[in-house]
């Protein structure tokens, strides 16, 4: 019986005997090979105090994980009207048009990183913080996760 697998460029078809097998080793290979940040996965923790109070506190799940983030824009800037030419926002004074975009995390496939963990990724010397907000599309040689940037989180 042939099993489907879903690949880079669609659905494969690989046969019981592993015919296959170095063909996806030389995707998993090339996938990782983009990998060009790194990132520090923290997990709230449930802690039991000494006068039975509960207090949650952040723990490392994981440091030092090869990922790689994308940015993807989904609604372009708000378009001019007559009475507003475009629909900016004051920050830092400077302005910046509102833009909506998906951040997804790019992980290796055995990296499980659990809905509502703070993701820190740095890249190029900077840090960026996330949320997980979701449960990760899991494929043969990756992991796929939408993020939320810590800022915008409620």
């Amino acid at each position: 019986m042939i099993s489907p697998i879903s690949g880079i460029s669609g659905i494969f078809s690989m046969p019981p005997n592993g015919q296959y097998s170095a063909a996806f080793a030389k995707a998993h290979r090339f996938t990782r090979s983009l990998f060009d940040c790194v990132c520090r996965v923290i997990v709230k923790k449930k802690r039991s105090a000494e006068d039975g109070s509960v207090r949650f506190e952040d723990e490392v799940l994981f440091d030092g994980i090869p990922c790689r983030i994308s940015y993807e824009a989904i609604s372009p800037a708000k378009k001019s009207s007559r009475q507003e030419r475009i629909n900016f926002t004051r920050k830092n004074d400077t302005l910046a048009a509102e833009i909506a975009a998906t951040v997804k995390l790019f992980v290796p496939a055995d990296v499980d990183i659990p809905p509502g963990s703070e993701v820190i990724v740095s890249k190029v010397g900077r840090e960026f913080s996330f949320v997980c907000s979701g449960i990760a599309a899991v494929y043969s040689g990756h992991r796929e996760i939408v993020m939320i940037p810590r800022g915008e989180f409620a």
